[in-house]
């Protein structure tokens, strides 16, 4: 079981080793034709990510340990700033997200849809943290 570090490590690279994957979509030529092989939906998108129900074993490079952070200030300042960058293209961006396809070993989406995904993601892991904390083993102050 992760530790609370474990998943803030965890989400840190992963929002932005996501991030590069959304870059990679934005910086391809909009393929709107694409859109109709699209078969999820963005409400399973995010029930998807965010159900601890089904457990994921992660990659190799986004273990915590594998991750590069070296304390939980490092890792939460590089998550601060990458989910910042993240907010500010949601919020500025002319592209149509719909018409940006991300292809994923295990998926394929529009970048509004990954953009949820990268958001569920983070609570996904969220959760878990709650979950441990809820532990008896975890220290009560």
């Amino acid at each position: 079981r992760w530790s609370i570090q474990d998943c803030l490590y965890h989400i840190a690279f992963s929002e932005g080793a996501l991030r590069g994957a959304l870059d990679g979509a934005l910086s391809a030529p909009a393929n709107p034709s694409a859109k109709a092989e699209l078969k999820t939906s963005d409400e399973q998108i995010k029930a998807m990510i965010t159900s601890r129900s089904n457990r994921v074993k992660t990659a190799p490079p986004f273990e915590p340990l594998n991750t590069g952070f070296k304390s939980y200030d490092e890792a939460m300042n590089a998550f601060k700033t990458k989910r910042d960058a993240l907010m500010d293209l949601v919020k500025t961006t002319k592209t149509d997200l719909r018409n940006q396809i991300v292809e994923l070993p295990f998926a394929k989406m529009d970048a509004y849809q990954f953009v949820l995904f990268i958001s569920g993601h983070t609570n996904r892991h969220t959760q878990q943290m709650e979950e441990v904390k809820m532990a008896s083993t975890y220290p009560k102050i």
